[in-house]
C-alpha cells in the first residue's frame, strides 16, 4: 500500500482532529514556557512556579526548587498559578505569584518571591495559609540536588548549630533520611573550582532523602521530618512561612565568586557509539486483561516478547480463569509466561490450588515472581513455602521475588536471598513528579538501582517487572484512596499512545540494559495501558485520544527492538541527555540505531562511530503518526532512504518528539 492512500484513507489525525500536542504527548495544552534566568554567575529557568537547572557556568548545582502540597497518601495536590510577574535583568531576577491548591477537602493558597542577586544569592519564599482543615502528610519547601553529588563531600549544619561532615552516597540510601542529613540548617559542599554553594534553610525541620530509589534523579531535601507523626491535622488558617537561600562562597576570597562561563547548549546534539556491548536483557509485556480478537491477534503475532506476565492473586475469585486467559495470550505471542503469584491467608491451600491447575494447563513458565499481599517485600518463610509447592512441577523455573513496588521497599526491607533465585521489583517515573521534563530526568537515574542491587545481592539475576508510565497502586498509602469515574484512572496516563511515551521508552531500555539487568517486562499487550487499543477503544475518549485497534507508536519501537533479542546493547555517549537518547542494537551482521528528540523543537543530532559507510532511515514522528498508529503494517513496510554515513559520521534532524531509525547490514 502507498503512503498516500493509507493516510488518505485512514488518516487518525485528520479524523478526529488531533492537535500536533496530542500526537507529541498526548495533551492538547502546550509545553509550559521556560523563562532563562541569571544571578551573577548562575544561570537558571524559571517553569511554572518552579527554578530549574541551577548551574555554575556548564556544571549544574541544583537540580529544582519548589514548594509542594501532598494530601494524606503521599499524592501531590497541583496547584493553580495566578498573579505571576517576573523581572529579569542580565544578572538579577525577582518573581512573584500566588498557587492555590484545592482538591477535595483540601484547599490551600501560598504565595512566592523568588529573588536572584548579582552576587549569585537566590532566596525562595513560601508564605501560606489554609483555607480549609484537611490531612496532609507534607506542605512546603525542597529541593533537589542533581544525581552527580553521588559520592561527593558535603557539610551539614544543624538547627542546634553543630555540625558534621558527610557524603551523598555512592549506592542507593535505604536510610530516610540519609544518616547525617537531619535537622539540617544549611548545606555546604563543592560546587566548582575554588568555589562552595550553601543552601539554608528556614521555617521548618528540613531532612534529605534518596530519591534514586523511585529512579528520580536527585537527592531531596524536604520539610516535616518523617519521625513525626503523619498525615497531621491542618487547620483553616494556619500559616506556613519557609524559605530556602543559596549563597556561592569563594574558597580563597569569601566575598567574591568570579562569573564562570556556560557554553550555550550545541546547536547538535553528539551520540558517539563505543565498542562496548552488553547482553540485551529478556524483554517482555504485561498481559492484559482485553478480549482479544482476529485483529488484535494480527497485530500482536508482529510482536515476539520472551514473555507475558500475569498478576494471579490466589485469594481472590477469578485468577484461574485469568491464568488460562493468559496462557492463551502467551500461546499466540510465542511467549513463555512470568506468573507473578500473590498468596493471601490460606497459602499452603493456594499454593496447593495453582500448583494443580499448572498442571492441567501445562504452561511454559520463564520464571515465578512471589509475592505475599500484606507484606512490602516477601518474607523467607513464604519463599520457601513457595519453593516446596512449585519446584515440583520443574525445578529448573527460576523463583524470584523481592517487593511488587518500587526499589525503595525492597531497600527498606530487604528480603533473604536464600531461597529465591533471582530478584525483582517495579518502576515508573511518575512517584515524585509528572512533567515530560522530569520523566526524562529519571533516564539518567536508571542504572543506580541496579548498581546498588548489584552490591546489596551478588550473583542473583535482576529483574523489573513491570515498567509502566504511571504508578499501579499507591504502596505508601496511610488512607482509603477513591477514582473519579469521569477521569482517568491513576494508573493510565494519556502520554502511553503518544510519541513521548515511545521516546522515553527507547531511552529506559537502553539504560536498564547498559546497567546489566536481567529481565524486562514493559506494560500490556492492550489497552490504555498498553500497546494497541482494544477492540471497543478507550473508556474516556475526550481524555485518552485513541480508536479501536490504534498502534501506538511505543509499539513499533518495541516490534523493533524484539527483533534483536539474543542480540546486543551497544553503548554510546550522549552529550545532551536531557533532550535527546536513544539505543544501538546488534545482531549477527545487524545493526539498529533508534535516537529520540525528547522535546518540543527539532533538534539536530551528530552521530558518531557508526558501523558501516551507508544506512537506510525511516522516521516516527507528527508525519507519519497516523498512518503509523491506524495501519501499522504499512508502516512497518514502509521503504528506507540511504544516509551517507562515510567515516563513521552522520548528522541527522529529528523534528518534536521524533524518532529516527537507521538500518546497517539489514
Amino acid at each position: 500500500m502507498k503512503a498516500e492512500s493509507a493516510v488518505t484513507g485512514n488518516c487518525f489525525g485528520t479524523i478526529i482532529g488531533l492537535s500536533p500536542n496530542i500526537i507529541y504527548y498526548g495533551r492538547a495544552d502546550d509545553l509550559p514556557r521556560r523563562i532563562i534566568l541569571s544571578a551573577g554567575p548562575l544561570t537558571a529557568e524559571f517553569e511554572t512556579g518552579d527554578l530549574r537547572y541551577i548551574r555554575l557556568g556548564d556544571r549544574e548545582i541544583i537540580r529544582r526548587i519548589y514548594a509542594a502540597v501532598r494530601d494524606r497518601n503521599w499524592r501531590t495536590i497541583s496547584g493553580q498559578i495566578s498573579d505571576l510577574t517576573v523581572n529579569a535583568g542580565q544578572d538579577n531576577f525577582s518573581i512573584n505569584y500566588c498557587s492555590t491548591h484545592e482538591e477535595g477537602e483540601t484547599r490551600f493558597v501560598w504565595h512566592a518571591s523568588i529573588d536572584g542577586k548579582p552576587d549569585g544569592t537566590i532566596s525562595f519564599r513560601f508564605t501560606g495559609e489554609a483555607q480549609s482543615a484537611f490531612l496532609s502528610n507534607r506542605i512546603g519547601c525542597c529541593v533537589l540536588h542533581p544525581i552527580n553529588l553521588a559520592g561527593q563531600s558535603c557539610q551539614i549544619t544543624h538547627a542546634s548549630g553543630d555540625s558534621n561532615q558527610t557524603s551523598f552516597p555512592l549506592l542507593l540510601a535505604p536510610a530516610q533520611p540519609l544518616n547525617g542529613f537531619e535537622n539540617i540548617r544549611t548545606i555546604h559542599h563543592i560546587a566548582g573550582p575554588q568555589t562552595s554553594i550553601e543552601i539554608s534553610f528556614f521555617g521548618d525541620r528540613f531532612e534529605t532523602e534518596d530519591q534514586r530509589n523511585w529512579i528520580d534523579a536527585s537527592f531531596k531535601t524536604y520539610c516535616r521530618p518523617l519521625s513525626l507523626p503523619y498525615p497531621f491535622q491542618v487547620r483553616a488558617g494556619d500559616r506556613i512561612d519557609q524559605s530556602v537561600t543559596i549563597r556561592l562562597v569563594n574558597d580563597q576570597q569569601p566575598a567574591l565568586v568570579k562569573s564562570v562561563p556556560r557554553k550555550r547548549r550545541p546547536a547538535e546534539a553528539t551520540l558517539r557509539l563505543h565498542e562496548d556491548t552488553v547482553p540485551m536483557p529478556r524483554l517482555g509485556l504485561g498481559c492484559s486483561l482485553e478480549q482479544i480478537d482476529e485483529r488484535l491477534s494480527s497485530l500482536l503475532m508482529r510482536l515476539t516478547p520472551d514473555h507475558l506476565r500475569v498478576d494471579l492473586r490466589l485469594a481472590h475469585t477469578g485468577w484461574r480463569d485469568l491464568f488460562q486467559s493468559a496462557l492463551q495470550q502467551a500461546v499466540l505471542l510465542r511467549a513463555a509466561l512470568e506468573i507473578a503469584v500473590f498468596l493471601g491467608d490460606n497459602s499452603e491451600e493456594e499454593l496447593a490450588e495453582l500448583r494443580e491447575v499448572t498442571r492441567v494447563l501445562e504452561p511454559r513458565i520463564v520464571r515465578w515472581l512471589i509475592f505475599h499481599e500484606q507484606e512490602k517485600t516477601t518474607s523467607s518463610r513464604w519463599l520457601k513455602l513457595a519453593r516446596d509447592y512449585l519446584k515440583v512441577l520443574d525445578p529448573n523455573i527460576p523463583i524470584a521475588s523481592g517487593t511488587n513496588a518500587d526499589f525503595y521497599q525492597l531497600n527498606q526491607f530487604r528480603l533473604s536471598t536464600d531461597q529465591c533465585d533471582a530478584i525483582c521489583w517495579s518502576a515508573n517515573p511518575q512517584v515524585h513528579a509528572f512533567d515530560n521534563a522530569s520523566m526524562v530526568e529519571t533516564l539518567e537515574a536508571h542504572r543506580a538501582p541496579i548498581e546498588s542491587a548489584r552490591a546489596y545481592f551478588p550473583e542473583k539475576p535482576l529483574i523489573i517487572s513491570p515498567v509502566t508510565l504511571r504508578p499501579r497502586f499507591n504502596p505508601v498509602a496511610t488512607g482509603e484512596e477513591t477514582e473519579d469515574a469521569a477521569q482517568l484512572p491513576s494508573s493510565v496516563d494519556p502520554r502511553q499512545m503518544s510519541l513521548f511515551c515511545a521516546g522515553w521508552t527507547i531511552g529506559s531500555i537502553n539504560e536498564f540494559s547498559a546497567a546489566g539487568v536481567d529481565s524486562l517486562t514493559y506494560f500490556e499487550t492492550t489497552g490504555w495501558k498498553g500497546l494497541i487499543e482494544s477492540a471497543s477503544g478507550p473508556l474516556l475518549p475526550d481524555l485518552f485520544f485513541s480508536f479501536p485497534y490504534a498502534a501506538f507508536p511505543v509499539y513499533h519501537i518495541l516490534a523493533e527492538v524484539l527483533r534483536f533479542s539474543g542480540g546486543a546493547v551497544q553503548l554510546y555517549a550522549n552529550d545532551d541527555a536531557l533532550s535527546i537518547t536513544g539505543i544501538a542494537l546488534k545482531k549477527e551482521q545487524c545493526q539498529m540505531i533508534l535516537v529520540a528528540n525528547l522535546t518540543g523543537e527539532n533538534r539536530r543530532v551528530a552521530l558518531e562511530q557508526l558501523p558501516g559507510p551507508v544506512a537506510w532511515a525511516k522516521v516516527l514522528d507528527a508525519t507519519t503518526f497516523a498512518a503509523a498508529t491506524s495501519n501499522p503494517e504499512w508502516f512497518q513496510a514502509l521503504g528506507t532512504e540511504r544516509v551517507d554515513c562515510s567515516y563513521g559520521k552522520a548528522s541527522i534532524e529529528i523534528a518534536p518528539f521524533g524518532i529516527y531509525h537507521l538500518y546497517f547490514g539489514l
